[in-house]
């Protein structure tokens, strides 16, 4: 093991990896699971206007200061912190008027363990007093304006731009006296083009057949590819996943109390057909908000509406224990709605007014509860939400915490068909225990029981349905449940007036018109934020960098134009096509740029803003795993069109459940169909490599750099394995060592070998003990771990 660990060390390829680490989901964890507590429950007594005790709770500073009892928490160690005891009521009992819900004193500890993440700033910097003024009037946020249908600027070197996306891009260059690096070499080009629109490497023969045809018309080729992955089964796989981040997909509850979710991988399936039919972006807004209210032309367009709606069904939910106790949670459920919608589609942090007026953009309480009229007037079918075990196994052939995807007429004729197969199920039982049964007539039995149980059986999606009576909802004193203020009427925010009026009928929702409200062509957010998002992906960042967030908080779009002009193009000349929008940015100059440094260009553009190269980036986790597999020849291409949580039903996890479950099966198939569970322990290769925690939504994954990932890609029996089955792949390729290495840096890293590489892999596999397979396993292993194999260059 020592010497294989050796060889692993100096067979690594020495390509610089940049160390990035983001706080994004951090920060998303705390303002939306630990602010809004501290302002509901703590601030009254320790603020900078109140300090009981003397301890101060609106900064991390005085969080770690602590107060007279002594340090408030330890850093790492929530269970050795006085903050959590106090708010389990072990010694102190804080909040003196009701202990929290334990959902959220989990929350608390995992802010503690996870390293107490805080943005807050004490009382004497700037930032503390920019944060005590106003918030921003809409007239004064950029994101709130019309989008202008800018034309594209005339620029010096037209030669250079090959449509307007490279027009906008090159004026701001030559504004700034910045010039751009060359294209990428075209290996280079076609491994970023597959990665980013499949997330899969190019085959080591399309690689050959591209460079001869990129050699002819380069164009041409470019267009080809680009077109061929458009139409891949293997796109909805990749975008759908995108999508999944940010609709916070997953297949367990999360909370305190984390039941399974059998049926959400619908939805997974529905995002992953919409993005391969290319479903325009409206409609799937529309579908995800209100697709239970609208029409269908078929039975099939109907069950895709339906399964839509998992969008806001598949959340984390709070839950009760008695049905008086609805009223408590409803609000939570309602906000939790709230802030998906809000920043998955408008990127704002619309929850942040749940307690108070919105203190940084304008988005008052009453807007808020505007939403929340709408959400409360919806009925959630996700499983069960009584924390009861026992309610939790079905009671009948129905389940009526999902939707039935069948029309009534088939719901009854299955419901007969149940019945019957329960009555002949308890005769068979009955027969098996005779000891004269008759072999023959147990087994015409078994064979009708199961053909009963196949037609009988009903299938089911999460989603959501109007409530039999809507209605406006009160304001919330500072976000309490039972501090009930004023009723608003159900609407949508009010500092957008550029969209016209979608009355809410009194037996609705509301969610219909909202959904109309958000893909109004003259709403300004909406196909920014998509847009955006799109860019992300492709770029590496996006023309707005913080996604998720378009408030004054956010940051200003570093191409402003060339942002509104992606937008108008993709409402009114697309007609929302998310493919057409990929194919413009993909066949632009800009996206094909190599990503080579220079000098003068870093000198005034040193964090590329500009776009003058291309940005290096590592593969997400998926696109690792699916590589792995892909070149040993495992991957198993077809799609699941099912998951294997539903075979487990409605069941409480516990912390290890996940790592059971994917070590019982041996999963082959692309990631995005992989179990995902909230709030369970993971030792695979998606969780080292950055996974998000699907409890909130997210635009933008964290991308570290640890220590455990060059252990995991060292010592992971996927990765032995792999690099074993690429090694036999090899040897059946050719006999010479010089064909072999090609074949391998071709699959691998989309180029031939320098003769520096085959030197190094003829003095390695010269001197490695072993048989021949054992000898080229160990080298195979070793490409994998070099940063050429994880990143995007």
């Amino acid at each position: 093991m020592e010497v294989r660990l050796g060889l692993m060390l100096c067979a690594l390829h020495a390509v610089a990896a940049p160390a990035l680490a983001g706080d994004v989901s951090q920060k998303e964890f705390f303002e939306t699971k630990i602010r809004p507590v501290l302002v509901a429950h703590c601030y009254e007594c320790h603020s900078d206007a109140e300090q009981s005790g003397g301890l101060l709770l609106d900064s991390r500073r005085s969080v770690l200061r602590g107060g007279d009892s002594g340090p408030t928490v330890i850093v790492g160690q929530p269970n050795h912190s006085l903050l959590v005891e106090a708010l389990q009521y072990e010694s102190l009992e804080m909040p003196p008027d009701g202990k929290l819900p334990d959902e959220v004193i989990a929350d608390f500890k995992k802010w503690i363990g996870d390293g107490l993440f805080d943005p807050r700033v004490d009382e004497d910097s700037t930032e503390k007093r920019e944060s005590l003024a106003p918030p921003v009037k809409p007239e004064e946020l950029w994101s709130l304006q019309p989008i202008v249908d800018y034309e594209s600027p005339q620029v010096g070197n037209a030669s250079w731009a090959v449509n307007d996306i490279d027009r906008f891009v090159f004026s701001r260059m030559e504004q700034a006296g910045v010039r751009p690096v060359r294209e990428a070499e075209p290996n280079r080009l076609l491994r970023r083009l597959y990665f980013d629109l499949i997330g899969l490497p190019p085959p080591a023969d399309e690689l050959e057949e591209f460079l001869i045809a990129h050699r002819a018309d380069r164009d041409d080729a470019v267009r080809d590819v680009v077109e061929q992955l458009l139409a891949s089964p293997h796109f909805g796989e990749r975008w759908g996943r995108h999508w999944l981040d940010v609709a916070r997909y997953a297949e367990s509850n999360g909370m305190a109390w984390n039941v399974t979710l059998p049926y959400a991988w619908r939805y997974r399936d529905y995002v992953i057909d919409a993005f391969n039919a290319d479903k325009p972006y409206n409609q799937f807004v529309r579908e995800q908000l209100a697709g239970d209210l609208m029409p269908s032309e078929s039975e099939q367009q109907r069950r895709e509406q339906l399964v839509a709606t998992g969008f806001l069904a598949i959340g984390p939910k709070s839950f009760y224990r008695r049905e008086k106790e609805i009223p408590e949670v409803k609000p939570d459920w309602a906000d939790e709605q709230i802030n998906v919608v809000g920043k998955s589609l408008l990127g704002l942090t619309i929850a942040c007014a749940r307690c108070h007026d919105h203190k940084f953009d304008p988005i008052p309480t009453r807007d808020y509860y505007a939403l929340a009229g709408i959400f409360m007037s919806t009925e959630l079918h996700s499983g069960p939400k009584v924390s009861k075990p026992s309610e939790w196994k079905l009671k009948s052939a129905h389940d009526e915490r999902a939707i039935a995807l069948v029309d009534e007429d088939e719901m009854q004729k299955k419901l007969l068909k149940a019945k019957e197969h329960a009555a002949l199920n308890k005769r068979l039982a009955a027969l098996k225990k005779k000891s004269n049964a008759d072999p023959q007539a147990v087994k015409a039995l078994t064979n009708k029981v199961n053909r009963l149980k196949r037609e009988s059986s009903l299938e089911y999606a999460f989603g959501v349905a109007d409530s039999a009576e809507p209605a406006p909802t009160e304001i919330r004193i500072r976000g309490e449940w039972d501090q009930l203020g004023e009723t608003v009427p159900r609407g949508f925010l009010t500092a957008i007036d550029s969209v016209g009026e979608f009355a809410i009928p009194e037996k609705q929702s509301g969610r219909a018109q909202l959904a109309e409200w958000i893909v109004d062509p003259h709403n300004p957010l909406t196909a920014r934020v998509f847009v955006n998002r799109v860019w992300h992906h492709l770029f590496g960042q996006g023309l707005v960098k913080s996604v998720d967030n378009f408030g004054s908080k956010g940051t200003p779009p570093t191409h402003p134009r060339l942002l509104d002009y992606l937008a108008h193009r993709f409402v009114h000349e697309h007609q929302w096509s998310v493919k057409a929008l990929i194919r413009d940015c993909v066949l632009s100059r800009t996206y094909q740029l190599a990503s080579l440094h220079d000098i003068n260009a870093y000198r005034i553009d040193p964090e590329n803003e500009l776009l003058w190269r291309s940005r290096s980036r590592r593969l997400q986790a998926e696109a690792i795993r699916d590589s792995l597999l892909a070149v040993a020849g495992k991957l198993e291409s077809e799609p699941e069109n099912t998951s294997t949580v539903e075979e487990l039903g409605y069941r409480m996890l516990r912390p290890n459940d996940l790592i059971r479950l994917r070590r019982q099966h041996e999963y082959r198939s692309r990631s995005v169909y992989l179990p995902v569970f909230r709030g369970v322990e993971s030792d695979d290769l998606l969780a080292v490599f950055d996974f998000p925690e699907p409890s909130m939504g997210l635009g933008v994954r964290d991308v570290s750099t640890v220590p455990s990932q060059s252990l995991y890609m060292m010592n992971a029996p996927l990765v032995l394995d792999a690099a074993e089955s690429l090694a036999k792949r090899a040897l059946a390729e050719n006999d010479q060592i010089e064909a072999r290495v090609n074949y391998l840096f071709q699959t691998l890293y989309s180029r031939l070998p320098t003769d520096g590489d085959l030197n190094a892999a003829k003095r390695l596999l010269s001197s490695l003990p072993g048989d021949e397979l054992a000898r080229w396993s160990i080298y195979c292993h070793s490409l994998f771990l070099s940063a050429e194999f994880t990143y995007l260059l």
